[in-house]
């Protein structure tokens, strides 16, 4: 298939090979301008995302020692926290839009629902990690 390096997703498109699921989603929104209904938005938020959740999630599940797992798990919660407030912001939430530009799934949600689901099911396995119940647009 032309994957080159093991990796995961994997993207095939007539002549195009496109690894890594980031520059998947990209690559789909400039080929079919589905994707970015507000470029900047989706920009801030997934850099946002990428700068505090996904190597935050990563941080705590590599982590040996249990009284850092405890501060690196206290942060995670913390960042939950932001982010929803970060889509409560937006009109996301129970009873409200379903998705971040209203109706109509959008990068953002591509981008970050599968990290958010690694951190319910293996974060919940591997270090007993919940999303804060609070959290209610996140839960939505």
């Amino acid at each position: 298939l032309g994957n080159d390096r093991p990796k995961v997703p994997l993207l095939t498109y007539r002549e195009d090979v496109v690894i890594d699921s980031t520059i998947i989603l990209y690559y789909l929104s400039e080929k079919f301008m589905f994707l970015i209904p507000d470029e900047q938005i989706i920009q801030d938020y997934c850099n946002w995302f990428s700068e505090t959740l996904r190597p935050t999630m990563f941080r705590l599940l590599g982590e040996p020692t249990p009284e850092r797992r405890a501060s690196i798990l206290q942060q995670l919660c913390d960042i939950y926290q932001q982010l929803n407030y970060k889509l409560e912001l937006a009109g996301l939430g129970p009873e409200k839009n379903s998705y971040f530009f209203g109706e109509n799934v959008s990068m953002i949600e591509l981008y970050t629902f599968p990290f958010i689901e690694r951190c319910v099911i293996v974060l919940g396995h591997y270090r007993g990690f919940e999303i804060p119940p609070e959290c209610e647009a996140v839960h939505h």
